[in-house]
């Protein structure tokens, strides 16, 4: 006996009957696979919301840290501010007023009026946010450095929270709270405050 003729009667007999699924078995299969992708649906979204939020989070962390080594490193003042969300995807200006970050950050020398990009600014980083990425409430609408490695403005906290949970609502299940002291040292926690 042939080793191709071997192949075709081992190949056959595997399956009683030499037969495939019958169209009925392959739609339930298909049904039941539908089914539990649906059930899984909801906790997939759930967590990519939650992973936005950490990467933000990141994001924040490594733009407070840049921002006080570039004020020792400079000998300048350097602010990070709230990001205008009317002056488009390249904005590069601060918002006028208000303390929501959700549009993004920039990263600045404040070498004018403080808390603004002026002319003689040089901007260092424009953060605009993922499309995943939820809302973002602080207490102060920017903060600055000063070149000895202390924040001229007052300790703060951010509140990151999942696109879809309630904006501000620091009890929603993902939202971290970004904690930001005098002399730049940044804590992240789950629940609690800053206090």
């Amino acid at each position: 006996m042939s080793g191709r003729s071997f192949l075709r009667r081992k190949c056959a007999g595997s399956v009683p009957g030499g037969r495939g699924f019958t169209l009925t078995e392959l739609l339930m299969g298909t049904a039941v696979a539908s089914v539990l992708a649906l059930a899984a649906l909801p906790n997939l979204g759930h967590l990519v919301s939650r992973q936005a939020v950490l990467s933000e989070v990141d994001d924040f962390q490594a733009a407070v840290q840049r921002m006080r080594s570039e004020a020792i490193r400079r000998g300048l003042q350097v602010t990070l501010c709230a990001r205008d969300p009317q002056g488009g995807e390249r904005a590069r200006q601060c918002r006028a007023s208000g303390q929501e970050w959700s549009a993004g950050w920039v990263l600045f020398v404040d070498r004018g009026q403080r808390g603004t990009v002026d002319g003689d600014d040089e901007v260092l980083l424009i953060h605009q946010p993922s499309r995943r990425a939820g809302s973002v409430q602080a207490t102060l609408r920017y903060l600055s450095f000063q070149p000895i490695g202390i924040s001229s403005s007052a300790a703060s906290h951010f509140l990151f929270a999942p696109a879809d949970a309630a904006p501000g609502d620091p009890r929603s299940e993902g939202s971290r709270l970004v904690c930001v002291n005098k002399p730049g040292r940044v804590r992240v926690l789950e629940s609690g405050s800053c206090a």
